[in-house]
């Protein structure tokens, strides 16, 4: 599971709070293991596996508003062949895996963007 607080970075052209990306069971390379993409420029929130679309969040919007000096938090979790995506505890995607990959490595990110993370806290399953 990976807990982290995110925020827009001042650019020049205005904040945006797009685009946060957060990696599960990654090879290094960003289009392997699962990527949860929030707030696309593309459209949406949603999950892929090995770069193909696997779920789509429903009915959620990351607010615009007074996002400047803001954090919100998010929480990515794998467990067993179950993933899901939270905002503030509330649960806006699942997916059932039912092939789903093991281990590999934990990333954050974004896309042509910029985003401030002040606080990651990374939970690794137990052997």
């Amino acid at each position: 599971e990976v807990q982290f607080y995110a925020g827009a970075k001042a650019l020049p052209g205005g904040e945006k709070m797009r685009d946060i990306m957060v990696g599960l069971c990654g090879t290094g390379d960003p289009q392997k293991g699962y990527r949860f993409c929030i707030e696309s420029h593309t459209g949406g929130t949603f999950l892929t596996k090995d770069g193909e679309v696997v779920a789509k969040a429903k009915d959620f919007i990351l607010s615009q508003a007074a996002i400047h000096f803001d954090w919100t938090e998010f929480s990515a979790r794998k467990e067993g062949n179950r993933l899901s995506l939270k905002w503030w505890g509330r649960t806006i995607l699942e997916y059932e895996d039912p092939e789903p990959l093991d281990g590999g490595y934990v990333w954050l990110g974004t896309f042509n963007n910029g985003i401030s993370i002040p606080r990651v806290t990374i939970y690794g399953q137990r052997q």
